[in-house]
């Protein structure tokens, strides 16, 4: 790591504000003051001025005062001069000024990279800029090669940036070659102990996630590395919305949740709260979700509605489609709902499509000529209850891909598209692999597909299994609790 402590807080707060408010455009990057003219043998001197002066425009989260533009001009000079730090603090500045809209981020984008670049290649290299330099290559493709993203992020992670190993890690895990070694999780691991709430994320998901498949497997975590994970991101939460929502799913079992997922969505309490806070829509979701296990009456389910809201309009395309759905539910649906459900579904939520599809499919709406559209897109998307829907509504004429649409669903993890592709494999005389996906359906919770599974086990003799079907049935849905057993036919329907 550089000696210079680049990651200060209130440069984070900057950008989020210069990137709300900044007007000015590429141009007006360039004209800004002159350098200051630091004496040489002061660098460090001046580079700590320059942070001061910085940081002092800053406190008035006004991006287009003057005093930034003599903040650039200094850290150019020093950039020049070969300090790689100077040299990210340029381009982030010369980033945060110019105008949001696509084409305006591109001419500026070539003048933060190049300062990126001869940041991560100075006589002083900056971990900062070689990190920002990868970032860019990943997300700015109009402006640097994507394929040299990874290149540049391993420098930085070199160079001790731990956000630059997380995304190396992350880069390896979009890789076969990567995720078939050790080594994202390991660099994972090293910039969690770094201080870096994200890779700390990282590695309680992939831990959760090798637990959760029964066994440690390659890449697992030790139990005491996951208590350090969860013990950062508790930390990470006062800077880090994610972080928040990662340790609310972390401690999910524990009344903690539901302050984590408040504190991903709003914040801290108003006395202390960070103006600069954007809060992470998914928790907001998260938080509904608890709210949602509690409601027993259509008003419990409405009073979630407002952390759905919150979600929404932190541009969580799953959380609107919620908002549209509970308050389709609960019956309180205002004129925006199926808006909401559109616009999700649009930004490639299958969720979202399924919901409109939903909405539509209601004889109030009389528009079922969008309902197909909609299921189908979701399907498309990979959401496997689209994909049971669109085949629910196919006829006759199209059974074979009505057949295709199951099996899809299934693939995707749908209890109710097992259950109905195992049906569809009884109706033509397949029983032994009917039997294969009413189970998988059971398994996946579907209460129906473990009542008929009950039958399916008496057909076979098999008491043991009779009475596990039967008991998941009953945990999954009350009502099966005191039905009598069905009667096994030899179809075991």
């Amino acid at each position: 790591m550089t000696t210079h402590a680049v990651w200060r807080r209130p440069v984070l707060v900057f950008f989020a504000a210069a990137l709300a408010a900044g007007s000015a455009t590429s141009a007006a990057t360039q004209r800004v003051a002159e350098p200051a003219g630091c004496p040489l043998g002061a660098e460090e001197t001046c580079y700590r001025q320059a942070l001061d002066l910085m940081e002092t425009v800053l406190a008035s989260r006004d991006a287009r005062r003057p005093g930034l533009g003599e903040a650039l001009g200094r850290f150019r000079e020093l950039c020049e001069r070969g300090l790689g730090d100077a040299c990210f603090f340029a381009g982030r500045i010369v980033g945060a000024m110019s105008n949001q809209s696509t084409r305006a981020l591109v001419p500026a984008g070539e003048q933060a990279v190049a300062l990126f670049r001869t940041g991560c290649h100075a006589r002083r290299p900056s971990a900062a800029a070689c990190n920002a330099l990868g970032f860019a290559y990943v997300y700015l493709p109009d402006v640097a090669p994507p394929d040299s993203a990874l290149g540049h992020l391993e420098e930085g992670c070199g160079l001790g940036s731990p956000t630059a190993c997380a995304r190396v890690a992350a880069r390896l895990d979009d890789w076969p070659a990567g995720r078939a070694t050790t080594r994202p999780a390991a660099l994972e691991r090293a910039a969690c102990q770094g201080g870096s709430p994200a890779a700390c994320i990282r590695v309680g998901q992939r831990a959760r996630t090798i637990q959760a498949a029964g066994g440690r497997g390659r890449g697992a975590v030790p139990a005491a590395e996951v208590a350090r994970a969860d013990s950062v991101v508790r930390a990470g939460c006062d800077r880090l919305p994610t972080a928040c929502t990662a340790a609310g799913a972390a401690f999910a079992r524990s009344d903690s949740a539901a302050r984590y997922f408040e504190l991903a969505c709003t914040g801290p309490e108003a006395q202390a709260r960070d103006s600069s806070w954007v809060g992470d829509g998914r928790g907001c979701a998260r938080r509904g979700y608890l709210q949602l296990r509690r409601a027993r009456t259509a008003r419990d389910t409405a009073d979630a509605l407002p952390w759905f809201n919150l979600g929404c309009a932190l541009l969580d395309s799953d959380a609107c489609a919620d908002l549209a759905w509970y308050a389709y539910r609960a019956g309180v649906e205002d004129a925006l709902s199926a808006v909401r459900a559109v616009t999700a579904c649009l930004e490639d939520s299958g969720y979202g499509c399924w919901v409109a599809g939903e909405l539509y499919a209601d004889p109030a709406r009389a528009e079922p000529g969008r309902v197909e559209g909609y299921r189908t897109r979701a399907c498309r998307l990979g959401y496997g209850p689209g994909c049971t829907a669109l085949a629910g509504m196919l006829d006759e004429a199209r059974a074979g891909d009505a057949f295709k649409h199951l099996r899809r669903a299934c693939a995707l993890r749908d209890g109710a598209g097992c259950r109905m592709y195992g049906e569809e494999l009884v109706g033509i005389g397949i029983l032994e692999r009917a039997d294969v996906f009413v189970a998988r359906a059971c398994e996946l919770g579907d209460a129906r597909a473990c009542w008929q599974a009950v039958s399916r086990a008496q057909a076979s003799q098999d008491p043991v299994r009779e009475g596990e079907y039967r008991s998941r049935a009953c945990r999954l849905d009350r009502a099966y609790c005191k039905q009598k057993a069905p009667v096994a036919t030899a179809s075991g329907g």
